[in-house]
C-alpha cells in the first residue's frame, strides 16, 4: 500500500473511484 493512495481521495481525482476500490481490496473492507 502507497501512503499516496490515500491522499488521492482528498483531492477527489477522478481515478478516486479506482483507488479506493483498490484500497478497500487490500484492506478487505469490501465486506
Amino acid at each position: 500500500m502507497k501512503p499516496t493512495a490515500n491522499h488521492l481521495p482528498v483531492f477527489n481525482f477522478p481515478k478516486n473511484t479506482v483507488l479506493e476500490k483498490a484500497n478497500r481490496m487490500m484492506r478487505g473492507d469490501l465486506m
